[in-house]
């Protein structure tokens, strides 16, 4: 404390700060992205939604819509599912004997193609021109 710098010294810093600030810039990014596709998700489930009401002429049955947030839970056919539910409904405790996944809303609208195909990067351009006008304008 107290004595000079060198310039090299400096400059090491200012390249590990700049590194550091380029990555903060990178995994914003990633989650800006991230945003993005779910923002499109959910409003193409909107749209899903609203197109069905058109067709049926009415409100959908709670059983047709797709409700979120909403988790998936997937297991072996065999495996002992134990649930435990709170008085109030405000929380469930699962237990299994096997190994299972969980899989939550994003995951399963993009797997059903709510995205357009972005988040697999192989999307067409018509699905590109759809999704782009479900995001705001910057």
């Amino acid at each position: 404390i107290g004595l000079p710098t060198n310039s090299v010294q400096e400059c090491r810093q200012l390249e590990k700060y700049k590194a550091e600030l380029q990555q903060r810039i990178k995994e914003k990014k990633k989650r800006a992205q991230e945003f993005m596709l779910q923002l499109v998700a959910y409003k193409t489930l909107i749209e899903r939604n609203r197109k069905m009401e058109e067709r049926m002429g009415r409100s959908l049955p709670e059983n047709a819509r797709i409700q979120v947030p909403f988790i998936i839970l997937s297991t072996g056919a065999n495996t002992q599912i134990g649930l435990e539910v709170a008085d109030d409904k405000t929380e469930y405790e699962f237990t299994f004997d096997e190994i299972f996944e969980i899989h939550d809303e994003i995951g399963i609208l993009k797997k059903m193609g709510f995205c357009y195909g972005l988040d697999t990067g192989e999307y067409t351009a018509e699905g590109f021109a759809e999704a782009e006008k479900l995001l705001p304008k910057s």
